[in-house]
């Protein structure tokens, strides 16, 4: 039976070749993001506090910090990388101990609720499938409701709209009261650690319900995809596949290689003299543009609808087209056209205001005089004028 998680349903949202390079090809990537390791290191730290707390112990913020530092050193990967210019991995130290710190010193001391699972991996079957998850931890509070805690270390906090959407604590859900059938209130609580706030939501049976249909479809879609196309966005900076991924490996390939290699490589050439020719040819169009100009005011002046060069004649020609209001273009005018055709009986015919169709029937005279003659005033008339070239050959 397939096996899916939050995590995997979201990298295939976000990028179907990273899921499949990831849950599929198993392709193995070094370091990781230092985003990721800073919060995995945090989450250790949680995991001990509360560790302590279910057995009648609780630590001082001077032990947790003591302990953060340890993983850190213990865990730490010289190829883990850091996207962000300008940041080292001391800012990203700070940053988690600063989380740590504003945790500790708001919740002491930690008597909310009595820690009942902690990073508990967590199962159910959905549809044909196993849904999998790590919880970070499951509260049971006084009054007998339970709340599930996710530690999140990231940059924002979200609207109350995307929690209140968020799938991931909702399948926690899920899983509590598949193992517990009698747990019948539950929140849903995040912990924005960089900004020492909190979110919460809860989800009806109902919403729950939909919830599991909408993934079981998803995951169909996911069992039966063969393409697995890349979709870039800005998440492609922490993705650790460019090497393998169509939309980057080029960009990698020339990091790479030394800068005489790189002037005679083969694609950057090519691409080169392309956006060299690409940039000849916009100031050509703009030139060009500029004497079509010129050509049609010449024309004009001397009252000549062909002008002749060497070898080339231009003719110049005016358009005149008569056209009706839009609701984009002029919204007042539109309605009041809407009305006289709804008066005239004529809305069936054009289907309230099939502009094109009415044009023709005006041209053609298939209306009554006395509708044209109201619809005339509406008539608005423009030009266009066109420059066509042609040999001198051809004139003869």
């Amino acid at each position: 039976m397939p096996s899916y998680s939050p995590s995997r349903i979201k990298a295939y949202e976000n990028c179907p070749l990273q899921y499949k390079l990831n849950y599929i090809d198993k392709v193995e990537v070094e370091g990781g993001s230092i985003e990721a390791f800073m919060g995995n290191v945090v989450h250790e730290a949680l995991l001990r506090l509360y560790k302590d707390i279910q057995t009648s112990k609780l630590d001082s913020l001077e032990d947790i910090l003591k302990y953060y530092r340890a993983v850190w050193e213990r865990d730490w990967d010289d190829e883990i990388e850091i996207v962000k210019e300008g940041l080292k991995p001391k800012n990203y130290f700070d940053t988690g101990q600063k989380c740590l710190t504003m945790y500790y010193n708001r919740f002491k001391p930690f008597d909310q609720g009595i820690p009942v699972w902690l990073e508990r991996d967590v199962s159910f079957p959905l549809g044909g499938y196993t849904f999998r998850g790590k919880l970070d931890r499951l509260d049971k509070m006084a009054d007998g409701s339970y709340e599930i805690h996710d530690y999140k270390t990231s940059g924002r906090v979200p609207s109350q709209e995307t929690v209140d959407n968020d799938a991931q604590l909702a399948f926690y859900q899920m899983a509590v009261q598949h193992e517990w059938k009698d747990i019948k209130r539950i929140r849903l609580v995040w912990h924005y650690l960089q900004f020492d706030r909190d979110m919460f939501s809860a989800r009806t049976e109902k919403q729950l319900e939909a919830l599991k249909k909408e993934t079981i479809s998803l995951i169909d879609k996911i069992e039966a995809e063969k393409e697995f196309k890349p979709a870039p966005s800005p998440l492609c900076d922490w993705c650790g596949y460019w090497e393998n991924c169509p939309e980057k490996r080029h960009l990698v390939k020339i990091a790479k290689m030394k800068p005489a290699k790189v002037r005679k490589e083969d694609g950057f050439v090519l691409v080169n003299k392309y956006a060299k020719l690409k940039a000849q040819a916009s100031e050509i169009g703009e030139e060009m543009d500029e004497i079509k100009e010129q050509i049609i005011g010449y024309a004009q002046k001397m009252k000549v609808t062909k002008v002749r060069g060497s070898a080339n004649v231009a003719s110049v020609s005016i358009q005149k087209r008569l056209s009706l209001p839009s609701r984009s273009s002029d919204e007042e005018g539109y309605e009041k056209l809407v009305g006289i055709i709804k008066k005239a009986g004529l809305a069936e015919d054009f289907y309230l205001l099939d502009t094109s169709s009415l044009m023709r029937a005006i041209s053609d005279e298939e209306l009554e005089k006395q509708v044209i003659k109201t619809i005339k005033p509406f008539l608005s008339e423009s030009k266009r004028i066109e420059v066509r070239m042609s040999s001198l050959i051809d004139e003869k």
